[in-house]
């Protein structure tokens, strides 16, 4: 009964395992964001963790039971494989992790760079229209000023015109 019992948890075992490296395949391949890599890399955490806990309640029961250990053996060795593979692909995870970690940072400085200029670009845009505008204000005020005083500029000049004429006929 001992051996049909570690049998089973071997096969359930070999399932999760091939599983795992079916998905961790997909995430190598899918090029997922920091916070879904984040998330698998946790899941392969805690997976890495209850191997590990199976593989040393396997290794208790193989210490347990004297016949069939080379059996048990090889399980083992196939377990320990597993999980070399899988801490290698939790580190492969970490390191994609990282690499998308700095280009998020690289992209969020760039844009933050950009902005700014952006900003001083607008402020700078702003006060020259407020400058324009304020000449454009100081100019219409003047023309106004002199579309007033115009006609009773032109009134005095033919005013003017006209003493002048009489004075010469005077003259003469």
């Amino acid at each position: 009964m001992g051996k049909a019992l570690i049998k089973s948890a071997v096969s359930e075992l070999r399932n999760e395992f091939q599983k795992f490296i079916t998905e961790a395949v997909e995430i190598t391949l899918s090029g997922d964001s920091i916070p879904d890599v984040q998330e698998q890399h946790d899941k392969r955490v805690e997976e890495l963790e209850k191997l590990n806990k199976q593989l040393e309640k396997l290794q208790n029961e193989a210490r347990k039971q004297k016949g069939g250990t080379a059996e048990l053996q090889r399980h083992i060795k196939e377990k320990e494989k597993e999980i070399a593979a899988k801490e290698q692909q939790l580190k492969q995870l970490r390191k994609r992790l990282q690499k998308l970690q700095k280009q998020s940072d690289e992209k969020q400085q760039l844009h933050d760079e950009i902005v700014s200029k952006l900003q001083a670009e607008n402020d700078d845009l702003k006060h020259k229209y407020n400058n324009v505008k304020g000449k454009l204000q100081v100019k219409e005020s003047s023309e106004n000023i002199a579309r007033n005083i115009l006609p009773d500029l032109r009134q005095q000049i033919k005013d003017l015109e006209a003493q002048l004429e009489i004075e010469r006929k005077k003259k003469k």
